[in-house]
C-alpha cells in the first residue's frame, strides 16, 4: 500500500450502509479485517517506528503493521473498499455483530495471528479514511474521486434471467446458472428467486465509490458485478439490476444493500 494524497473523507449525497439516509453528513471509513495484531504495551516490544510502521520485538523479529489504534497495532488483509457511513453510531453498527475479540489471548504474547487462534478471530474493525496509506480512485459511474486501498470489482454481463417462486432451502438453481438472490428472509421464506447465467471472464477495469453507483452502473449495462465485502465476513457480493427491488421487498432501510455471493445447491 503507497501513501497518495489523502482523499477527501466526505462522500455526500450517497446513502449511509446503515440506516439508509442521504445525509450530507454522510462520509467513507475503512473496514478491515485483521491479519496481526500487536500489543504495544507488551513487555516483548522493544520499539516501535512510526515513520517506517516497523516494531521490533525482544527477540530481533520485525513486524510491519498498517495502522495503530489506541495501544494496539494491526496488520490488515490488504483489500479494502471504502463504506459509507453517516454517523459514529452508523460506523459502530457496520462491525459490532462481528467482533469477536478476545483481549486475554495477548495477556500471554506480544502478538496475536488471528487465522491460527482456535477458532479463528475474524475482528473487523473501522478506521477512519486518514489513518491508513490509500489511494484516490474515481468511480466509473459518477467521476467522483473516492478513498480506495484496492479495486476488486468484477463485471459480467448477465447472459440469462431466470425468475421462478420458491421456498428458502428448498429452491434449487436450474441447471446452467451460476448465481441467485432472492427477495426471501428467514421470518418470510417463500418469495421470488432471480437465477444469473454470466460468461467466464469478467471486466475488471471498472471502479466504484458506493453500492449504489454500482447498482446504477449493473442496471445500465445488464450486469452482475461482484466484489469482496468484509462486512460480509469477507465473502465476495453481487450487485445486480434487480438488487434495489429484492432490498425494498425484504424491508432493508439501505437501498442497495449486496447480496453474498453464495450460489443455491
Amino acid at each position: 500500500m503507497h501513501s497518495q494524497e489523502v482523499a477527501p473523507a466526505a462522500a455526500p449525497h450517497k446513502h449511509c450502509e446503515i440506516c439508509g439516509e442521504c445525509s450530507a453528513e454522510c462520509r467513507y471509513v475503512f473496514v478491515a479485517q485483521t491479519r496481526t495484531i500487536v500489543f504495544l504495551e507488551s513487555p516483548h516490544v522493544r520499539s516501535v517506528d512510526r515513520h517506517t510502521h516497523i516494531i521490533t520485538l525482544a527477540s530481533d523479529e520485525e513486524i510491519e503493521y498498517d495502522v495503530l489504534k489506541g495501544d494496539l497495532a494491526f496488520r490488515i488483509k490488504p483489500q479494502l473498499l471504502p463504506h459509507i457511513v453517516c454517523s459514529n453510531s452508523c460506523a459502530d453498527d457496520l462491525t459490532k455483530q462481528h467482533f469477536t475479540w478476545l483481549p486475554t489471548l495477548l495477556e500471554k504474547t506480544a502478538t496475536l495471528d488471528c487465522a491460527s487462534t482456535n477458532p479463528p478471530i475474524w475482528d473487523l474493525l473501522v478506521f477512519e479514511v486518514s489513518s491508513l496509506r490509500h489511494v484516490t480512485s474515481t468511480c466509473t459511474e459518477c467521476g467522483t474521486g473516492f478513498p480506495n486501498i484496492k479495486k476488486g470489482f468484477a463485471c459480467y454481463p448477465i447472459l440469462k434471467t431466470a425468475v421462478v417462486d420458491g421456498v428458502r432451502g428448498e429452491t434449487r438453481m436450474p441447471d446452467g446458472f451460476g448465481f441467485a438472490q432472492s427477495n426471501t428472509t428467514e421470518e418470510r421464506p417463500k418469495g421470488r428467486f432471480w437465477f444469473y447465467r454470466i460468461p467466464e471472464k469478467s471486466d475488471k477495469s471498472k471502479c466504484f465509490c458506493s453500492n449504489e453507483c454500482v447498482w446504477n452502473y449493473a442496471c445500465a449495462h445488464d450486469s452482475l458485478v461482484m466484489y469482496p465485502n468484509y462486512v460480509e465476513r469477507a465473502s465476495f457480493t453481487i450487485v445486480t439490476p434487480y438488487t434495489k427491488q429484492i432490498n425494498a421487498a425484504r424491508g432493508e432501510a439501505y437501498p442497495f444493500r449486496p447480496d453474498r455471493a453464495m450460489p443455491l445447491p
